[in-house]
C-alpha cells in the first residue's frame, strides 16, 4: 500500500508543477525581450515585478506563452488583477508586461 500512496503523491506533485518553469523562463526579464522602440521599459519592469510576486505567489511561475492573447486579456488578467487588489496602474503594468513578454517569447525560435 505504501508504494501506491507514494506513487499517487508523486504524480500529484508532477501534475501541480508541470506548468511551472524557472521564473526567468516563465517570465523573462524585460532586458531580454524583443521590444518596440516605443515600449515603456519602466512600466514593463514594474509589470514583471508584479507578475513575479503577485501572480507566482499563488500560481507558481507558469509560462506566459502557454496562454493565448485572448485568454490573458479577456479572462485571466480581468479576473485576477482585482483579486490581487492591484491598482489601475499596476493592472496596466502587468498587462503590458504579459502581452509584450508573450509576443517576444513566441517570436523566439528556441520556444
Amino acid at each position: 500500500m505504501k508504494p501506491f500512496v507514494t506513487a499517487i503523491v508523486g504524480l500529484a506533485l508532477l501534475f501541480v508543477t508541470s506548468g511551472c518553469a524557472p521564473l526567468d523562463v516563465a517570465a523573462p526579464p524585460v532586458s531580454t525581450l524583443h521590444l518596440s522602440k516605443s515600449a515603456n521599459v519602466k512600466q514593463l519592469t514594474e509589470g514583471r515585478e508584479i507578475y513575479a510576486s503577485a501572480c507566482t505567489h499563488c500560481h507558481g511561475p507558469a509560462r506566459i506563452d502557454r496562454r493565448t492573447d485572448e485568454k490573458w486579456s479577456q479572462k485571466i488578467l480581468p479576473r485576477m488583477c482585482p483579486r490581487a487588489k492591484l491598482t489601475p496602474e499596476q493592472t496596466a503594468a502587468v498587462t503590458a508586461y504579459v502581452m509584450n513578454a508573450r509576443k517576444s517569447l513566441l517570436a523566439t525560435p528556441a520556444n
